[in-house]
Order: structure tokens, then sequence, then C-alpha cells
């Protein structure tokens, strides 16, 4: 499957909205329509990680558990860091095919301004 910057552009306006985050190490839960969160996403691999049969890993389960961490962590940033990477390859697209303007250059500052603010920075 290829995608163009406008078709990521599009499926992340498809995605679930608002802010993506971890709860209990192993879910990700977004704002709900009807007020509150609600869970959108399980991370998943428990048995690929810890078990013992084929193919499996055999991970202590302190890796494990550090792994699915860092998994859920990543899947919840997702949304918010896609978009905002987009919008700096749109922008940088821009600057290459056109040359730098004013505009151009304020459209490339607002979208690292975004991807910035999506790493907490």
């Amino acid at each position: 499957m290829t995608l163009t910057l406008d078709g990521l552009l599009e499926i992340c306006g498809k995605a679930t909205p608002g802010k993506w985050r971890q709860i209990e190490g192993l879910g990700i839960w977004a704002p709900s329509a009807r007020g509150g969160e609600t869970k959108i996403l399980d991370v998943r691999g428990w048995g690929y990680l810890t078990g013992l049969g084929h193919g499996a890993l055999g991970l202590p389960e302190d890796q494990a558990i550090a792994i699915q961490e860092a998994n859920g962590e990543l899947a919840a940033l997702g949304p918010t860091v896609v978009s905002a990477l987009l919008r700096v390859a749109k922008a940088a697209d821009a600057i290459v095919a056109n040359g730098m303007s004013g505009e151009r250059f304020a459209k490339l500052e607002a979208a690292q301004a975004a991807l910035h603010t999506a790493l907490g920075e």
C-alpha cells in the first residue's frame, strides 16, 4: 500500500479524535464523544514476549512489561506525532518546490511548533 502525504493526513482525520494516552499500562484511551474516556486499543503480544514456544522470545516478565509499556506509549503518541510530522513534510515539500517565502516559512515554523508540542517540548 502506497500513501501520499495527503492520504496520511486524511487517515489522521478519520482516526479517533483527541489526545490518546496509555492507562493501566496495557490500553490506549481517548476522549469519548459521550464524555469521559473510552478504551480504543489494547497492547497485545504477552505470549510472544514471554512464551517458550516456537517463535516466542521467552523474556523475563520485567522486560516484557517494559516492552509493552513502550509499545503503548508509542501507540498513544501516534496520531499527534504523525500529524505533526506530516505538516512538517508538506511545508518542506512546498519550500523545495517553490522556494522560501514569508508565507511558506511561516507554515514551516507552524508545523515545527506543532511537532514540538506533540512531543511535549
